[in-house]
Order: C-alpha cells, then structure tokens, then sequence
C-alpha cells in the first residue's frame, strides 16, 4: 500500500484521467485498517483501477470493500479499468475502519487500485 500514489510507483493517482494528490494506492487483495476510536462520522473516496494500469493485458479489476467493526457496510461491485466510483460510508460510533480490495478473480495483473481522496471525517 502506498500514501498519495498508485502501488509502485512515485506519481499521483489517476483514475479516467483525472489526477489525485491523496488517497491511497495497492494492489489486489489487499486490507488496511485504521482504529477510529469512536471519534469519527463519515469515510468519503473516490475508487478505481489506476490509468496506469497496462490496458493491453487482461486484468484490471477489482473489488472494493468498506468494513466497520468487522462488517460489511460497503461493497462496490466489479471495478474495471473505466469504472470510477464515489464512496461515502457512515462510520459513527465505529472503532476499526478497514478498506479492502481483491482481484475479482482474474489474477492480479494490473490491479492498480487507487482509494483517491480517501477521508475520514473526525471529531
């Protein structure tokens, strides 16, 4: 997982050609999360499979998921290379945040993940 840059890389994320100076880059299958301590209210990203991903090739996809306190409270459907979605979650009251991506079961090749402008909103 990388802050403010697509997984492997030193330039911002970029989804649909728009450029991100924040949020957070990985790779397929992967799991961060964050101890919120109850002190918090919303998470808001924008979510993507990053340009730079090689279109040539298959893969390119991906899952996202928003999990508070070990349940679901997101699930993004299939991201492909074109798909960019808006996420605002409610986290009131929660005491672990955790952002989650798979592979939507095509491998990992070219599953540049990017949870742009991800915030969470705290007290």
């Amino acid at each position: 997982m990388t802050r403010d840059t697509y997984v492997g890389s030193s330039d911002p994320m970029t989804l649909n050609g728009v450029r991100y100076q924040k949020g957070l880059g990985a790779a397929g299958n992967s799991k961060v999360s964050f101890d919120l301590g109850k002190k918090c209210s919303r998470l808001t990203a924008t979510i993507g499979i990053d340009d730079a991903a090689d279109s040539s090739t298959d893969g390119g996809t991906s899952h996202f998921f928003v999990f508070v306190d070990g349940k679901k409270v997101y699930e993004s459907g299939l991201i492909t290379r074109e798909t960019v979605k808006d996420v605002d979650v409610d986290v009131s009251g929660a005491d672990t945040l955790s952002l989650v991506t798979d592979n939507a079961g095509d491998g990992f090749d070219h599953d540049a993940v990017d949870w742009a402008d991800a915030l969470v909103h705290c007290a």
